[in-house]
């Protein structure tokens, strides 16, 4: 299903100030703030698979926040630290994408099996596909937007100019939310989680070219600039893996705490931030010598929704509550948006 336009906010709030739970956030805005389209929605399709996303404008004015265990999705203003908008009418929301011009941003539920385009200037729905029920992690590759469906074993390609599917690749085994576009654009990563390994995508062919081993319980990746490491964060071996993309070989291996989820590089290639779930707690490593710098403790759950910021030494956490932490990650220091 296409839609161009859809005029109406199916389920919103006027901006809110001083909001403070947001893992239960709906129980604490007063009625009169929302409004509903009376959609009905459908039971969950796999809210026994869980995790979380965060998505953050290129100048770091807004940032929103979705988790698969919250039907809302948050939109924060970072200049302000506040929320400044919730969303509704999603069961599973799984991944959230800014678009390149920060004009929109671009959101998949895995139980609406859908992917919609939302702006930031009004928060109306600009448009929406559907890929089928099971659609979860995405990443957007030049003019195409790659969606993995951990239900259906595929990755659905659209087409962002015609607004259509051009191509579903199989030959996956519940590819979930980690999906990376290498910075030449010709290759797209996938996390094949009950594979237990990451599969290569050639955009000139839309094939499967390349299986890289060695990452059990596979969660985030990152790819190297120069396309020649990937990094993944292994949740059953409490590890990160570095692995040759060249000859699949696993370089080395970097015990972190309980369950690590993130694998995100800093713009540089220099550094590596991982969540980790059971403990709470955020890991930031060296990539040059695969030493550990700093580990941050006392935060909620953290997974894969780990943003490195531009201003020096700053990264941004999502929590289990959907509450954001600006963690300065050297002196260990935290703000909080709720």
């Amino acid at each position: 299903m296409n839609i161009n336009k859809i005029s109406i906010t199916l389920l919103s709030c006027i901006t809110i100030i001083g909001l403070s739970a947001c893992s239960s956030i709906t129980n604490n805005i007063p009625s009169f703030l929302w409004f509903s389209s009376n959609v009905e929605l459908p039971p969950p399709f796999d809210n026994n698979i869980k995790n979380n996303s965060l998505a953050i404008s290129s100048n770091e004015s807004l940032a929103v926040a979705v988790s698969s265990f919250e039907s809302n999705i948050l939109v924060y203003n970072l200049n302000q630290n506040k929320l400044v908008k919730v969303l509704g009418n999603y069961v599973t929301p799984r991944n959230v994408e800014f678009a390149g011009d920060d004009k929109s941003f671009y959101v998949s539920d895995s139980s609406l099996g859908v992917i919609r385009q939302i702006s930031t200037v009004d928060f109306s729905i600009l448009r929406e596909i559907n890929i089928g029920k099971g659609a979860f992690g995405f990443v957007i590759d030049g003019n195409y937007l790659l969606v993995n469906n951990q239900a259906q074993n595929t990755v659905t390609i659209i087409d962002l100019d015609k607004w259509e599917i051009s191509h579903v690749i199989s030959g996956f085994a519940n590819p979930r939310q980690g999906i990376k576009a290498g910075l030449s654009g010709r290759y797209v990563y996938v996390t094949n989680f009950k594979g237990d390994d990451v599969r290569v995508i050639d955009t000139n062919s839309w094939q499967i070219t390349q299986v890289l081993n060695g990452i059990p319980g596979v969660r985030a990746i990152s790819i190297s600039a120069d396309e020649s490491k990937l990094y993944g964060a292994s949740s059953t071996t409490d590890s990160i893996r570095v692995v040759s993309i060249a000859n699949n070989q696993l370089l080395q291996t970097i015990p972190t705490e309980k369950e690590p989820y993130g694998a995100t590089l800093s713009v540089d290639g220099q550094l590596l931030a991982t969540g980790n779930k059971e403990s709470n707690s955020v890991q930031i490593f060296d990539m040059n010598n695969y030493r550990l710098l700093k580990t941050i403790g006392g935060l909620n759950e953290p997974r894969q929704a780990i943003i490195f910021s531009k201003t020096p030494n700053m990264i941004y956490v999502l929590q289990k509550d959907l509450s954001i932490a600006k963690v300065n990650y050297l002196s260990e220091s935290k703000t909080i948006i709720h």
